[in-house]
This record gives structure tokens, C-alpha cells and sequence, in this order.
């Protein structure tokens, strides 16, 4: 036996053992510490892309953290947060004053609101978890407050159907009017 027919046995056994639904992965933000997301290990679960990170996640971060001044001390609107590493991330790495986390599938809310539990201890931002469905006709009713005005709007890798794309844009068409708060 080489190395490689070993490593590809070992492989071969651990592809073979039945899936955990949801596993917990740290996340390292270099000198600014670590996210933790509990999240499922499978691309697509229960009918949604929602329940794991995908990799402009990652490319977001970075650009977020050589870009702290754009967010710090600012009202921040995700959407389409996810399980939420993006926006766990700018809160930990940039000092948002406050950050609005959004979904609109009720599973990916209930993990997205445990992970800010895990995490909540990394930052001092005023953060919340909604929901908010794009297509809804009454998108708006329970996430916003008129008191609290939006700086910023965030969104990675959320429009994976041609069929979310009108959605999508009235909601930010309607953020940057100036006609949603939160």
C-alpha cells in the first residue's frame, strides 16, 4: 500500500458513514477571533440553500474587514442572511452600531437566531433576526420600525433563481428610497 490507496480507504469510509444533518464549524477571522455556525453539512436541506455558508461568504469577509470604515457605527440590513456568517463576521470585525439579519424560510430562522446566540458574546452590536420574504405583499410590516434608519445593505450570494430577481430588486428599490427602517 502507498499513501494515496490509504488516504483514499480512509476516504472511501468516512464518505460511506451516514450524514449529520447539521454540524458546527468555526470560522477564523484572523486577529479579530472566530465565528462559530452551526449548519447543515448538506448544500440543500429541507427545500432551501439557506441552511450552509457558500463561498462568497468568504469573499465578502474579506473585502468587509479591509473595509471596516464603511460599517462601523452604521445601521446595517442583510438579506438573505443565512445561517449568518456574513453578518456574525462584520459585527465582530467592524462595530456596527446595529445589524438586521434576514430570511424568509422559517428553519433557516430558528438556526440563524442559535447562531447569534453562540456568538453574540464576539461583538456589541444591537442585532435582531426577521423575517422578511422579498415577494410577500406585505415584505415590510414586521421588520421595520421608523425610528431606525438603514446605512447599509448586505447580501451575498442570495439570488440563485431567475424567478427572485424582481423580488429582490423592489426590496432594495424600497431600502434605497429611503422607505424602510428598521
Amino acid at each position: 500500500h502507498d499513501v494515496a490507496d490509504e488516504m483514499y480507504e480512509v476516504y472511501a469510509a468516512l464518505t460511506a458513514l451516514p450524514e449529520s444533518e447539521f454540524c458546527y464549524k468555526s470560522y477564523s477571522l484572523g486577529e479579530h477571533g472566530y465565528v462559530t455556525i452551526k449548519e447543515s453539512s448538506q448544500l440543500i436541506s429541507q427545500g432551501t440553500t439557506g441552511l450552509t455558508t457558500w463561498q462568497a461568504a468568504f469573499y465578502f469577509i474579506e473585502w468587509a474587514v479591509e473595509n471596516r470604515h464603511l460599517f462601523c457605527h452604521k445601521r446595517i440590513l442583510e438579506l438573505g442572511s443565512g445561517m449568518g456568517l456574513t453578518g456574525m463576521a462584520v459585527c465582530t470585525t467592524c462595530s456596527p452600531e446595529a445589524y438586521c439579519f434576514t430570511d424568509c424560510h422559517s428553519l433557516v430562522l430558528q438556526k440563524l437566531k442559535e447562531n447569534l446566540d453562540i456568538n453574540k458574546g464576539n461583538f456589541s452590536a444591537s442585532a435582531v433576526v426577521s423575517e422578511l420574504d422579498w415577494s410577500a405583499d406585505n415584505a415590510d410590516s414586521e421588520v421595520w420600525d421608523s425610528s431606525n434608519s438603514i446605512d447599509c445593505v448586505v447580501a451575498t450570494d442570495v439570488v440563485y433563481d431567475a424567478g427572485l430577481t424582481e423580488a429582490f430588486v423592489k426590496v432594495l428599490l424600497k431600502t434605497l428610497r429611503g422607505s424602510w427602517h428598521y
